[in-house]
Order: C-alpha cells, then structure tokens, then sequence
C-alpha cells in the first residue's frame, strides 16, 4: 500500500503545468485540423463575391497593397522569431511561439458572430467563405456564397503582428510602470496595460484600418470617430483591450527560469529541446485559445444575444463588398436597422 502510495504521488508530480495545457492545446488543435478540413471538403468551401457593389479603386489597391504586406510580415516574423532561434539554439523562444499559435487561432475570428453576425469583411478580399459556419450548432445566417469573407492572406498576419507587437510594447510600459511606482500592485499594473491597449485600439483599428473599407462592425461605438467606412464597436474596444491583456499578462510574469505560466516545468525533457518545443507550442497554443475564447469570443457572442437586432453601419447596408451577402444590397434581406 505505501509503494502505491507513493506510486501515486509520483504521477501527480509528473502532471505538470506544461503537460496539462499542453493536453488542452493537442485536444484544441485537433478540433480545430477538425474544423478546417469539414471546411475544405465541404460547400461552404466558396467565394463570398464582393458585386454587386465594386469597391472604388482606392479601396481596391488599399486592400491588394494590404495582401502583399500582411503575406511578406508573416515571412519576416517567421523567420526572425521562429526559424532563426530554431537554428541557433534548437529551441523556440515564446514570442516565436506566440507568432505561431497566433496564426493558427486566427482561424476562430469569426466566432464570436456564432448567435448573431455583428461584423463582415470587405469580401474583396481572397477569401473561401469561413470555416467557423461548421462549428456544431452555429446559428449565424450562412450559405455557401454568403457568410462573413474571412480573409486569407490578412487575418492570420494581422494575428502574428498583433498578438507580439502589442503585448511587446505593453510588457515595455508596465516595466516602466514598475520603474517609476514600484509599490504598485500587480492589478494596477494590469489596469495601465488595459488602458493603453484601448487607446492603440482606438487609433490602429478605427482610425487607421477600418477606415480604409476593410471591415465594419454592428453596435454601438464612438461617435466622434466614425466615419462611412468606419464603426469601430465599443464592446470590440473593451473586449480586445481585455485579451491582449491577458496575453501580455501571460508574457510579462514570468518565473526565474523565464518560464510562462503554461510552460513551467519544462526543463524536466533535459536535452529533448524539440520535444521541449513541441509541448510548449501545445501550451501556448491553448493559453491563446482561452484567452480568446473567455476575454472575447464568448463575451460577444453574449452580446449579440442580448442586442440581437443592432443596427448595420450605412456602408454595410448600401455596398455589397462590405455585407457578406448576409443581409442589405444584393439580397433579399433588410439588415436590422435603428
């Protein structure tokens, strides 16, 4: 009885704090290889066409210009965060592992529309419709040919850019923040973060993106700041100043072995440095999940159950290229309005 006793205890030991999201992360990501191939073998495998509305050719070179850019950053920080570590030292470092895992949850972006649509891309883009419509249960209007245009070649690298530069430059300010007030408690710390967040929110997606026709959201926002081809929502301000910061939470504490909360325990593999990385990316990989899951996706998909008829911003409504065929222009269907 004491040898299994111990037996026991040894193996609780052995569940660690990398093994255990790791765990979580294989579970997710077969889900999700799940959910991508049911989406390319199946009908909504399928161009959502921007006509009958042609976007202006300012519009047009904006969103190809956009394309060639996000393809060529994606390359650039593969390479410097990801292949180059690799090479030297056989091992990723975690923000090579946030590049990663941030290109791979950005497939999960139109999820929050799982009750209600409240968003839609400029179907300009490349796109093949969005795999999210075969989640079980996805209650959102879809058809082939008609559902949120999840674009390819943008949304993968605006993931990578966003999820390392962003909690990059949050790390940078609540050092300082320590600096300058060190008896400042963790949560304020944190508060500071979620403020900046907010503000580079504000002024990158609203002021700059949205602007150039991009996408669009339902819901209410800042009035001062919108513009025909921009609404950016104030739940979609809070909700991912929220998940950033938890993912710059995630990156700024860490343990003495400069270990993140999912990855501790790691020095256990010794030399087994790609055994070591593959479970860390695992980790990872499910700390974004949740991150985005809890701090955004269900969050909305509330939202949008409690504010169901939000009106479409006018540029939605009026141009085909920024409805999806989901609703307004081109359609047998009148978006919900005030």
């Amino acid at each position: 009885m004491v040898r299994s006793a111990i037996e026991a205890r040894s193996r609780v030991r052995r569940v660690t704090p990398l093994k255990a999201a790791a765990a979580l992360g294989i579970l997710l990501a077969s889900i999700q290889a799940y959910l991508l191939v049911k989406w390319v073998a199946g009908p909504n495998f399928a161009e959502v066409s921007y006509g009958p509305t042609v976007p202006p050719t300012w519009m047009k070179v904006a969103i190809l210009t956009v394309e060639v850019l996000s393809t060529a950053m994606v390359v650039v920080l593969v390479y410097r965060f990801v292949v180059l570590p690799f090479r030297r030292e056989r091992r990723i470092p975690f923000d090579g592992l946030l590049v990663l895992t941030a290109l791979c949850v950005s497939m999960y972006d139109p999820l929050s529309s799982y009750f209600h649509v409240w968003f839609a891309y400029n179907s300009y883009f490349f796109n093949r419709g969005t795999p999210m419509v075969g989640m079980p249960g996805w209650q959102s209007f879809n058809e082939p040919g008609a559902q949120i245009a999840w674009p390819i070649f943008f949304i993968p690298a605006l993931y990578a850019g966003m999820f390392l530069g962003i909690p990059v430059l949050g790390c940078l300010v609540m050092r300082r923040a320590r600096s300058r007030w060190p008896q400042l408690p963790n949560i304020g710390l944190l508060a500071i973060c979620f403020i900046t967040i907010v503000v580079i929110d504000i002024v990158l997606e609203g002021v700059v993106v949205m602007r150039l026709g991009i996408y669009d959201h339902t819901g209410p926002s800042i009035p001062l700041l919108d513009s025909y081809y921009s609404h950016n929502a104030l739940a979609n301000i809070v909700l991912v100043a929220v998940t950033i910061t938890a993912v710059t939470a995630l990156r700024y504490f860490r343990n003495d072995r400069g270990e993140t909360l999912v990855e501790r325990r790691s020095e256990q593999f010794g030399r087994s440095r790609a055994r070591s990385s593959t479970l860390r990316f695992f980790a990872v990989f499910a700390a974004m999940q949740m991150c985005l899951l809890l701090g955004y996706h269900v969050p909305m998909a509330i939202w949008t159950t409690i504010n169901p008829n939000s009106a479409w911003h006018e540029d939605m409504q009026q141009n085909s290229y920024l409805n999806d065929h989901i609703c307004g222009v081109g359609t047998p269907r009148v978006c919900p309005q005030e």
